[in-house]
Parts: C-alpha cells; structure tokens; sequence
C-alpha cells in the first residue's frame, strides 16, 4: 500500500503543486520582510522625526502664511494641504481630496500616520488647523522595487522548475505516443522502454503486453496459413498424378480446371501472407 501511494503520479503531482505553494509563499514573505526590515529604526526614530515636521509646521506658521507654504511645497517633494476654520489651500492644480483621507495610526499626540487611494502621508494638527503632507511619487523607493524584481524574479524561477517538474513527470507519455505509432505501423517486436512504477509505467507495461500478444497472435495466423496451404498441396499434387489415369478425357478437363483453380488459390493465399 506504501509503495503504492509512493509511486502514484497524483501524489508527485501533488507534492509538486505542494512545493510550489510552499516556494512562492517563502518568497513573497522573505519579500515582505525586507521591504519592512527598517520599519524597527523607523519606529526608533519617531522622536527626531516628529521634531523635524513641527519645525516645518512652525516655519508655515499658525495662521499659516500661504506664501511660504507654497514655495516649500514647489521646493520639497511633498503635496501640502492646509484645512481650518474656513480654510482649504493647497498649490494650484492640487486635487487632493482630503475626505477621502483615512488616519492609520497616531505617532504622537500631533501627528497622525494617514493614508488616501494613491496617497501616503502625515496629518500635523496645531491650533485650528490641520496640515497634511503627502509624499510625491511612488511609495517605494529603488531599493523597494529592486527586492519586488527579485521576488517576481524568484517567483518565475519557482514556476519555472515547477513546469521543468511536470514535464519529466509526463515525458513517458510522448515515449507512449512514439511507440504506439511504430506498432500500428507493423514493427511488432517493438517495446516501449521503461523504468517507471507509477501509473504511467504500468500504462506502458499494458502496452507492452499487448504488443506481445498482438505478435503472438499474428505468428500463430501465419503458422496456421502456411500449414493449410501446405495440407492443401499436397492432395492437390495427388489428385494431378491420379487425373493422368482417367480415360475419359470430359471429365479430366473437368477436374483439372478444379484442381488448376484450387491450385491457384493456395498460391495467392501464400503470396498474401507472405506479403
């Protein structure tokens, strides 16, 4: 029963889809964890961080001065938007729509880690007024996207080895496809090769089988032609040499078209089969 389910090709194909899953989860979270491996130094440095966006804050002003808040939002790679008592601002061709903005968590009592469909950002709260800053351009940097290539990367090399897999595991099959072509072709004394003990191996030993039944079976019809033919003959020959003492010459012309003709039907029978 072991050896049974050891070499069922359901159960390779299963360990091999198995083992892919298994591949492409490895990789996805080695991924994950390099593109967060920072995440503890960023956490460590919340205080600095903090520091440096309420001295941006401060540098806008509470009121804020627009004149200020536009040239730094020009200057630094961020989109600004300014939100108060009757106050809406960002640059000219801003299209941020902060009621679309969700807060994902509070790094301290000022500011708030949050996050829009395409946006990522920060939201300062001082006085009346919020200040929301969104970085510009993509959420990852080059590093990020060089760990995704090599995720993807490894990921194709997974499926890769996984078709290279599947493929030796069904290679019998075009061995099948071959020899079954050469036997209905007439070389009977040909035998798929083999080595294999799954289900596959014991379709190729049926063949096998088959194709020696099948010459047996052929060689067995031609020894049975030829011995008829050759039971045939010889009273055929006989019955000739006896013809030669009949005196009446009707009834030999008679019995000598038979016999020519039964004859000729033995020849084209073993012509036939030797053909």
């Amino acid at each position: 029963m072991f050896n049974q389910i050891r070499y069922s090709l359901f159960f390779r194909l299963l360990l091999i889809f198995g083992l892919t899953i298994f591949l492409l989860f490895l990789v996805a979270s080695t991924a994950s964890r390099l593109l967060w491996k920072d995440k503890i130094e960023h956490e460590q440095s919340r205080d600095y961080f903090s520091r440096y966006v309420m001295l941006f804050i401060d540098d806008i002003g509470t009121p804020p001065d627009f004149d200020k808040a536009e040239k730094l939002s020009k200057n630094l790679p961020i989109t600004l938007v300014i939100s108060g008592p009757g106050v809406l601002w960002q640059r000219e061709g801003g299209r941020v729509d902060i009621d679309n903005i969700k807060e994902v968590r509070q790094v301290d009592e000022n500011i708030t880690v949050v996050r829009g469909q395409k946006l990522r950002g920060l939201k300062v709260t001082k006085g009346k007024f919020s200040y929301y800053l969104f970085w510009k351009g993509h959420l990852l940097n080059d590093e990020d996207f060089f760990v995704v290539y090599i995720g993807i990367a490894a990921a194709l090399g997974v499926l890769f080895f996984n078709y290279w897999l599947v493929r030796r595991l069904f290679k019998p099959i075009g061995q099948l496809k071959d020899g079954a072509h050469r036997i209905s072709q007439g070389e009977l004394d040909y035998r798929v090769p083999s080595t294999r003990k799954d289900e596959l191996g014991e379709l190729t030993g049926s063949i096998n089988t088959m194709a020696d039944s099948l010459q047996q079976m052929l060689e067995a019809k031609q020894q049975l032609l030829l011995a008829i033919s050759h039971e045939l003959r010889s009273p055929i020959t006989r019955a000739k040499v006896q013809l030669e003492f009949i005196d009446n010459e009707k009834i030999k012309d008679s019995l000598s078209e038979e016999l020519n003709e039964l004859d000729l039907l033995v020849s084209e029978l073993l012509e036939a089969e030797r053909l």
